[in-house]
């Protein structure tokens, strides 16, 4: 599911949820149609071409059933004694549970427990669940209500819906003319969004320096404090875990790589390379969404969090800037201007 998350996420705000449903429960169910007593049952696993379709809480960390959501929400809810209030906590847990309920549903992957869910009306819905013999947490029935009303007046928009109007307001959708943005044209909306993430002047070279000097911090006890801080964690949950996939040495290499195909030199410049030149679609969506989307949100992330957890801004400035000022020589120390090379939304 990992894979699928990265595919999927629409950064922040938007609300097209990731992970895919899938689960069958003691019993696998095939890519046949699936019943909605299936979809409500905890135990559910559902299984498309032999394999299950993974859903996700934050993007990131995975489940096969809602059964296995139950107890990940329980400790949860215990990790933060102390930390919170008895009603926060009761608060966390119903919101992970409608998470997890709506990453089961919405899937990127197979839209049977969609097609599933709204086809039936909220009594249907209630009736179904009230069949399950399994043990279910408080507010299961509200919980599946609320994705089912939501999604009855929604559209799962993505570059492979079944439904064309999904597919035309996917940002993914693939402009044959090419669309004019900002000065430039863009092989797709996704290519424009990726694209002016980056300054104008940062170039490939200056990107895999610091990719270098990122790989080469040890951030295990950096995450422990964003991990140990509700302030921090909890309402940026998606944004540390997906911090936490990318501070991988295997993942450094990956965008290191990346960055050393497609035809592109070190004097290129980011955001050029993503605009239409003579190359047409020389990156796909799902490129700009996992290379140059993640790569930028990425450096703003450990900009924005290293200033949560570090009090100077000096002090940041010295513990990554400096090292990389200092051997190449070109990038200024200040916090403030680092973000703006590396990631600047809009100009």
């Amino acid at each position: 599911m990992k894979k699928l998350s990265i595919m999927i996420r629409c950064l922040w705000g938007r609300r097209i949820s990731i992970g895919c449903l899938i689960l069958a429960a003691v019993s696998s169910l095939a890519a046949q149609e699936i019943s909605l007593q299936a979809v409500v049952t905890p135990s559910t696993v559902i299984v498309k071409n032999g394999e299950p379709v993974t859903f996700a809480i934050h993007g990131f960390i995975e489940f096969k059933s809602l059964a296995e959501v139950f107890p990940y929400s329980e400790a949860q809810s215990a990790r933060w004694t102390g930390k919170i209030t008895e009603e926060e906590k009761r608060e966390l847990a119903r919101r992970l549970l409608r998470e997890g309920i709506e990453s089961r549903i919405v899937s990127m992957l197979d839209e049977r427990p969609l097609q599933a869910l709204v086809t039936h009306t909220s009594e249907d819905l209630r009736e179904a669940i009230g069949r399950v013999k399994e043990p279910v947490p408080p507010g299961y029935p509200d919980a599946f209500l609320e994705v089912q009303g939501k999604w009855k007046h929604s559209l799962n928009c993505w570059s492979a819906s079944p439904v064309i109007a999904g597919r035309v307001l996917s940002n993914w959708y693939p402009i044959e003319e090419g669309i004019r943005l900002h000065g430039a044209v863009y092989d797709s909306t996704e290519h424009f969004w990726q694209a002016v993430k980056y300054h104008p002047d940062t170039k490939i070279g200056e990107l895999k320096a610091l990719i270098a000097v990122l790989e080469g911090k040890e951030w295990s006890g950096w995450l422990k404090r964003l991990d140990d801080d509700p302030k921090i964690y909890l309402p940026n949950a998606y944004a540390v875990e997906f911090v936490r996939y990318n501070l991988r040495v295997e993942r450094f290499k990956w965008f290191d790589e990346q960055l050393g195909k497609h035809g592109l030199r070190d004097s290129d410049f980011a955001r050029q390379v993503q605009q239409r030149g003579q190359n047409v679609f020389r990156f796909s969506a799902l490129e700009e969404k996992i290379l140059w989307g993640d790569l930028a949100d990425l450096l703003h992330m450990v900009y924005t969090f290293r200033l949560r957890t570090i009090r100077s801004e000096r002090l940041w400035a010295s513990t990554i800037l400096m090292e990389f000022t200092l051997a190449k020589g070109n990038w200024d120390l200040s916090a403030k201007s680092f973000a703006r090379k590396c990631w600047r939304s809009g100009k």
